[in-house]
């Protein structure tokens, strides 16, 4: 019984995902909200999060770069969906004492649909986000951790994948960063960067679904601390 429940339940958050696409590809934000709405009711903000946004953004990518998806309909998605998680992920109350993550892509990275997914995620687990937004320099990432006192830094890294750049920007960063904050990097391109990213003690996280454990595993070596 409970595997035809989770049948009936997998097969509904594939329908919801097919459904949000459709949209996203016929621009039609108002279709897009009420998609994501009923998926927030039936399967939960992190079922919704989880089994129908990432799956999304993962077929809206795969769609961009085969050329079957615009590079306005990729920005759209990008928009559309930041939109709604933007006004979504304010129902999640934030302590006082709640440990705080900033949140951006080094520079040249310029996706951030999923360190933006990535960063509800947190905020559902209870971090303060301080969200800077997509390509930024290693001083000012480092800058912005020192400022607010942050516990971690969560980054991503997805297009290009080939940038002779990022190696020394990543190297910078964990040099300019305060002294022993993790640093947590996802993203498609990370197995392309694991080299510099073994080298500076990143931690990787292999897939969206993978981030609230690997935030788990943060605090409680904070704690531990």
């Amino acid at each position: 019984h409970e595997q035809k429940q989770l049948s009936e339940s997998t097969d509904h958050a594939q329908l919801y995902a097919d459904a949000a696409l459709a949209a996203i590809r016929d621009f039609d934000q108002t279709s897009l909200e009420t998609t994501l709405d009923n998926a927030t009711r039936e399967l939960g903000y992190s079922g919704l999060l989880e089994r129908v946004i990432i799956p999304v953004i993962q077929r809206v990518g795969e769609d961009w770069h085969s050329g079957h998806l615009t590079a306005a309909g990729e920005h759209a998605s990008t928009s559309f969906i930041k939109e709604y998680l933007t006004n979504s992920v304010r129902a999640f109350a934030i302590s006082e004492n709640a440990p705080v993550l900033v949140v951006t892509t080094p520079a040249g990275q310029l996706h951030e649909l999923g360190v933006f997914i990535a960063s509800c995620l947190a905020r559902k687990e209870g971090w303060k986000i301080i969200y800077l937004g997509p390509s930024l320099p290693a001083d000012e990432i480092a800058g912005a951790a020192d400022r607010v006192d942050a516990d971690a830094i969560l980054l991503s890294i997805t297009y290009p994948i080939d940038d002779p750049m990022l190696g020394y920007e990543l190297k910078r960063l964990r040099k300019l960063a305060p002294e022993g904050i993790p640093v947590l990097v996802g993203g498609m391109g990370i197995t392309n960067y694991a080299e510099v990213l073994k080298s500076i003690g990143a931690m990787t996280i292999p897939t969206l679904t993978d981030v609230s454990q690997s935030l788990h595993d943060v605090r409680a070596s904070r704690v531990a601390g």
